[in-house]
């Protein structure tokens, strides 16, 4: 992140050792006389939603100046998941914190006045009430379901003139590089958003009423027992944040149950105050059914409105799939969409589940992009991050973007065939030689590894999985799947260095003796 040099991360005072931590932060700022916009860089571990006066943006950074506004509330709701979750991948797991840099600009665009994290004083922060850490586990490989007590929010606390008096300071962490690594400028565009409307609905009454009023719905659960529900059909999977405009309801509770079928699955709850809100889960969420069930209240509550925010890549198709025969267009349709939903900030694996990086699933999805949509800069955004989080014997980890220490012999294999097929597909000189001296790691150690028969050993060695893809070939201390694809590898990077860019990383490199020959 380019303007942020000076701010610090800050976190409430809690033991690192907690885990699904919600914490909220404000700050109340002046507008300096001259100034028409504010520029704001933020980050978190893991993740946040930042807003100014109430309006909502994500990883968004430039923001005009409200008409006849002397004042606007920064405010954010951060989360981390906690390095001591148990995980199957280790992922979004680290040191919780917030980061934050406002610049306020003249029209000229010029530095009037800025305010930053751990520097400017005003900052507050809360541990809410209204976010219980001790909610379930969705899962070994997700996190925890989301439970939003709005008896227990705090009102008003994104606008001006909100009593932040009981709220405590947070704390600095000065250790930023060490537990966060240096920020870097975003090097692929801003995610999309737009919102989407249900194509279809039905009741389920289940000794409650439901009504439809307009284009909205009354729903009445005081009768002891019941628990009616609206089941909404999007017409397709697709990814983003539900969002339900809501009254009334004292006293009762409801509950957001996600699918692609109709096997659903209860992830969202939120206990109504009887006041008017807009709810929405803080993640984003993938489904094409979503039932939103309603659990006894002391009055009727009325539900105004039920849309989707959708969170994406902005990908431009450019490629086109025909042939005579439906079924391949029908799986290429669907190959295509299943892409267009994984790429986000990277190409996901899993938009259900971890949300993680997949090496071998990425190198595939990547080509889709490419052919499909004509996307390079996501697939080198991947790639990079990669690189930067190695295993200290300098192997990739199988998973990213967060460094970790979970590995498969196998994708280090599809690594590197990933970075020289897209050397093939783009021809881009300067972006393999950026990844040479990584590749070149990978191909030495497990070179290092090899045997009299020319065979890496010890693959089931402490650390690492061997699998292809759920296939039960082979378990073996030789893997059977992991030599093959090293093999495949190598070849295709000893092809790629010879045809013409390695010249650059080293001009006796083609001379020297060259390890993997000896497998080829």
């Amino acid at each position: 992140m380019k303007q942020v040099p000076a701010a610090l991360w800050i976190w409430p005072d809690l033991d690192r050792r907690a885990t699904n931590v919600f914490a909220y932060f404000r700050i109340e700022l002046k507008w300096p006389a001259g100034a028409v916009r504010a520029r704001i860089d933020a980050s978190a571990s893991s993740k946040y939603l930042l807003g100014i006066d109430a309006f909502p943006f994500l990883d968004s950074y430039a923001v005009d100046r409200p008409s006849g506004h002397s004042a606007s509330v920064l405010w954010a709701t951060a989360y981390c998941l906690g390095e001591n979750t148990p995980i199957m991948t280790e992922h979004n797991k680290g040191r919780a914190g917030f980061l934050c840099q406002v610049r306020f600009l003249d029209a000229q665009g010029n530095t009037l006045r800025t305010v930053s994290t751990g520097r400017t004083k005003g900052w507050k922060c809360l541990l809410p009430p209204s976010r219980p850490r001790e909610a379930m586990r969705q899962s070994l490989w997700n996190g925890y379901h989301e439970i939003v007590d709005l008896t227990k929010e705090p009102r008003d606390w994104k606008t001006t003139g909100f009593d932040d008096s009981s709220w405590t300071t947070p704390r600095m962490i000065l250790n930023r590089r060490l537990d966060f690594g240096t920020l870097l400028p975003r090097d692929i565009p801003h995610l999309v958003s737009h919102p989407v409307n249900y194509q279809d609905f039905s009741f389920e009454p289940m000794k409650g009423r439901l009504e439809q009023q307009g284009a909205g719905f009354l729903i009445d659960a005081t009768t002891p027992g019941s628990f009616p529900a609206l089941l909404f059909d999007f017409g397709k999977p697709i990814v983003g944040w539900p969002t339900l405009q809501i009254s009334g309801g004292s006293s009762g509770s409801l509950s957001l149950w996600y699918g692609e079928t109709l096997d659903l699955a209860r992830t969202d709850t939120f206990i109504l105050d009887g006041g008017s809100h807009v709810l929405s889960p803080f993640m984003t969420r993938a489904f094409r059914y979503l039932r939103v069930s309603f659990n006894g209240s002391d009055s009727p509550c009325f539900l105004a409105s039920v849309k989707l925010r959708t969170w994406e890549y902005p990908l431009k198709p450019v490629g086109v799939f025909h042939c005579d025969r439906e079924d391949l267009n029908t799986v290429a349709q669907i190959s295509r969409y299943t892409v267009q939903l994984s790429a986000r900030d990277n190409w996901e694996g899993s938009i259900t589940r971890e949300t993680q990086s997949w090496v071998a699933d990425s190198r595939i999805m990547g080509q889709v992009g490419f052919w499909c949509f004509g996307e390079t800069a996501l697939t080198q955004h991947e790639i990079r991050q990669f690189l930067r989080i190695p295993h200290a014997d300098g192997t990739i980890p199988a998973t990213g973007p967060q460094k970790n220490n979970f590995a498969i012999p196998g994708f280090n294999a599809w690594f590197i065939l990933w970075v020289c097929e897209y050397w093939q597909r783009t021809a881009d000189r300067e972006f393999f030689l950026e990844t040479l001296p990584g590749l070149w790691k990978v191909v030495e150690f497990f070179e290092s590894q090899k045997d009299s028969d020319g065979l890496v050993r010890n693959c089931l060695r402490k650390g690492w999985w061997c699998f292809t893809d759920w296939a039960p070939i082979d378990n073996s201390d030789a893997d059977t799947s992991t030599n093959a694809a090293l093999v495949v590898a190598w070849s295709r990077f000893y092809r790629a260095v010879l045809s013409g860019p390695v010249r650059a990383f080293s001009p006796n490199f083609v001379t020297q003796p060259f390890p993997c020959l000896s497998m080829v």
